[in-house]
């Protein structure tokens, strides 16, 4: 049986047109992999991928295994046409403005077993991470073909609790609502003009999330206004300007960052980006440097969107939206911790000489709560709602939460 966590790309795609030869309006890709669907909508202008960017599956498959008289596994794998369909990735592209969404553009497939071999060769290679760039060209079409970036990890002992985790790969609680997430019946330009007002009461839709993150939060602005190179000048003095202090303090965090996360438990090259854009904010932002409590932040931002765009919108969080939150002397949280004693002693008196009598402060659970923005503590749908909440108004919500507490 090979199971595995199979990561989808969408790097960019060519020469990609409308049946009847015209330019696209708004076009977006759909990918299939047996009963599970992603979807990514692309630049016209460009042909590069926008929002969702990145993708998640769960592949599983039957497969033969023979044990050769060297103890060696060896594994061949079944023809095609007896194999089951989750092995099969579909492609599909479309057009909202020149066809009917129920009509594709175009399609593509491919199956996984020509990318990778099974996860027996994998074990005993001792290898349980492969990566594969591939071109599919579409059907249907004049002309078209799509770049994938393919990773397989291998899951051939999946965790035990893989079929608790809700949608994000958190673990499942009694009050999470996992939906299924589809394809709004909206095009992206239609749903991007919305309110930041509307995103934050009834939140943004899953494909949606990373874009709507970085324009209403102000990151995607700081990023153009930026040189092209900043993030990448950072990375390059990693190795000569971070302190020892601040690289033994993050090599310790990374470690520990959502241990039991499949993407990070799973994807090794996962740490790495997360210990790099924690490195450059801290040349980025001398006055913060690192503080705990941000890798959970970045490494949340990183399911979503791209190292740099987290890099930006981390920066956006730590300047703009949450000030003095990071600084050494956590004066911002400080401020907020205040303000939820005077109401507690306004509004909840009893509680509030209750903690007086006892020497307790509200502080030594808000702190926790301020400073990892919820992440640990509520359901992964919650959190994110309260994300789309806090990029699109501010943090009052989270004041607001505290309080509700």
């Amino acid at each position: 049986r090979m199971k595995g966590l199979l990561i989808v790309k969408l790097l960019n795609a060519r020469n990609l047109v409308s049946k009847d030869s015209n330019g696209l309006s708004d076009p977006y890709f759909k990918f299939i992999l047996g009963d599970q669907k992603a979807y990514s909508t692309i630049k016209k202008e460009t042909l590069t991928p926008s929002f969702l960017e990145t993708f998640n599956f769960i592949i599983s498959s039957n497969e033969q295994i023979s044990t050769t008289t060297t103890t060696t596994t060896s594994t061949s794998p079944l023809p095609p046409h007896s194999r089951e369909k989750q092995t099969i990735l579909n492609v599909e592209a479309y057009d909202w403005d020149r066809i009917p969404p129920d009509d594709t553009l175009g399609s593509c497939s491919i199956d996984i077993f020509e990318l990778f071999p099974s996860s027996s060769q994998l074990l005993a290679s001792s290898c349980s991470h492969m990566c594969v760039d591939v071109c599919l060209y579409l059907r249907d079409v004049s002309s078209g073909e799509v770049r994938l970036r393919i990773s397989f990890i291998d899951l051939s002992t999946p965790p035990s609790d893989i079929n608790e985790r809700d949608a994000y790969g958190f673990i499942k609680t009694t009050t999470t609502t996992t939906t299924t997430q589809t394809y709004p019946a909206q095009r992206a330009k239609d749903v991007m003009s919305r309110s930041a007002s509307d995103f934050a009461k009834n939140g943004i839709p899953h494909v949606y999330k990373a874009e709507a993150w970085l324009i209403h939060s102000g990151a995607k602005k700081r990023r153009a206004q930026s040189s092209q190179t900043h993030y990448d000048s950072l990375c390059s003095l990693i190795g000569s300007k971070c302190n020892a202090l601040t690289l033994e303090q993050v090599e310790k965090d990374v470690q520990r960052t959502f241990p039991n996360h499949p993407y990070y438990k799973y994807n090794k090259e996962a740490v790495g980006p997360l210990r790099r854009l924690l490195l450059a904010y801290s040349l980025h932002n001398p006055s913060v440097g690192y503080c705990q409590a941000m890798n959970f932040i970045a490494a949340f931002f990183m399911l979503f969107m791209e190292e740099e765009d987290a890099f930006w919108l981390m920066d956006t969080l730590v300047d703009a939206i949450l000030p003095r939150y990071y600084t050494p002397d956590m004066s911002g949280v400080q401020v907020d911790n205040k303000l939820v004693e005077q109401y507690l002693k306004l509004r909840q008196p009893s509680l509030s000489n209750f903690l007086e009598e006892n020497n307790l402060s509200i502080g030594m659970c808000s702190m926790q709560w301020f400073l990892c923005l919820f992440i640990d503590l509520f359901p992964s749908e919650v959190t994110l709602r309260l994300f789309d909440a806090l990029m699109c108004t501010g943090r009052a919500i989270y004041i607001q939460i505290v309080l509700q507490m």
